[in-house]
């Protein structure tokens, strides 16, 4: 509950307000708490939208962004600094969710797998740790300031995570088709292809085109 208080309050700080909550079955909010900590800032949690599962929460995004220090052979391929995603963020239309663990343990692989692109904030190697809220701070500062006083679009053509999904989803079907994975697991070509085409924001005339054609080449394969 003091993290939440404390993430609204550098939320609103930096102008951002809409806050999105993915609580764990264990966790339990005490509004008296966030209110301490959030100070004026409380409105963002009264605001705030629950959903049950990370996917859901990131599905109307065209762009999702984990925020973590930990590397590893499972986790994404490249990271980008935040001055980097700032740099992104002011070239993309529509809703860009950025996604932050818990204050514990940050986000698991499997949380990092369900975003398009990883961020770090570079630390000092023997004290890398960030508690959530400055974190948060950190990246909100990064991102007002490069966008300045200028409001994102009110509408895009930018299609949202859920759709880049099915994209991904359709062309990992032709390359399984064709045998691509017959000794390996899909799974890492379907994340990377993913990840490639999020960070592309495709328009829904581009994404309509290559769904188009990888449907085109599944019923030329069955010919």
């Amino acid at each position: 509950s003091f993290n939440i208080g404390s993430v609204c309050r550098a939320m609103k700080t930096m102008g951002l307000r809409r806050l999105v909550l993915v609580p764990k079955e264990e966790w339990s909010y005490d509004a008296e708490q966030v209110r301490f900590m959030a100070v004026h800032a409380f409105d963002v949690y009264e605001a705030a939208v629950t959903h049950p599962t990370l996917a859901e929460a990131v599905a109307g995004s065209t762009l999702s962004v984990g925020f973590t220090r930990r590397r590893g052979k499972q986790r994404k391929k490249s990271f980008a600094h935040p001055e980097d995603l700032a740099r992104r963020v002011s070239r993309t239309e529509g809703p860009i969710a950025l996604v932050f663990g818990n204050e514990e343990h940050g986000l698991t692989t499997d949380e990092l797998r369900q975003v398009a692109l990883a961020c770090t904030i570079p630390t000092a190697p023997d004290f890398p740790s960030l508690n959530l809220a400055s974190a948060v701070q950190i990246a909100c500062y990064v991102l007002a300031r490069e966008a300045g006083s200028s409001a994102m679009p009110a509408s895009s053509q930018v299609v949202p995570q859920a759709r880049v999904e099915r994209t991904a989803d359709t062309a990992t079907e032709l390359f399984d088709a064709i045998g691509l994975f017959r000794i390996s697991s899909p799974e890492p070509t379907r994340t990377l292809l993913r990840d490639a085409l999020a960070r592309a924001a495709l328009s829904r005339s581009e994404t309509d085109e290559l769904e188009k054609l990888f449907h085109k080449a599944r019923h030329m394969l069955g010919k």
